[in-house]
C-alpha cells in the first residue's frame, strides 16, 4: 500500500482535519518531521497556523509541478511569524480528492512559488 511505503500508519496520524472542500486532510510523522528539520525551527511551535491554512485558507492554489497536490497560503494571527510571513501548505491528494495528506508547510512572504490556477476563492480565479 502507498500509504504504508511513506510511513503512513495509524499510528503515525499527528492531526486529522477538513480542508475548505470538506476533504479529510492528514498530518504524519515523516512530514512532520520533514517540516520541522527542513524548514527550521520556527516551524515546530506552529502546527496550528498550518492546520489552520488547511480548515481554513485565504487562497489555495494547483501545484505548478503536481496534478494531485494544492498550495494553501494563510495569513494566520496564530503563527509566531505573523504579520510578516504567512503560512504555506502543500497537500497531496488521493485521485479522487477525498483525502489527502500535508507533504510540506513554510512561512512565505507572499503567495507564489510553484502555484498553477487560484481555485479558491473562486472568486478571485482570473
Amino acid at each position: 500500500m502507498e500509504e504504508e511505503k511513506r510511513g503512513h500508519t495509524p499510528d503515525n496520524l499527528v492531526w486529522t482535519g477538513k480542508d475548505h472542500r470538506g476533504a479529510t486532510v492528514n498530518l504524519y510523522v515523516p512530514e512532520r518531521d520533514h517540516i520541522i528539520y527542513g524548514h527550521g525551527e520556527i516551524m515546530g511551535n506552529n502546527f496550528t497556523a498550518i492546520y489552520d491554512s488547511v480548515t481554513n485558507p485565504d487562497s489555495v492554489y494547483n501545484s505548478g509541478s503536481y496534478d494531485n497536490r494544492e498550495v494553501f497560503f494563510k495569513k494566520s494571527g496564530n503563527a509566531t511569524y505573523y504579520p510578516h510571513l504567512i503560512t504555506k501548505t502543500i497537500v497531496e491528494y488521493t485521485e479522487r480528492r477525498e483525502k489527502g495528506f500535508i507533504v510540506t508547510a513554510m512561512p512565505v512572504k507572499k503567495e507564489g512559488g510553484n502555484v498553477g490556477e487560484q481555485t479558491y476563492p473562486e472568486n478571485d480565479i482570473r
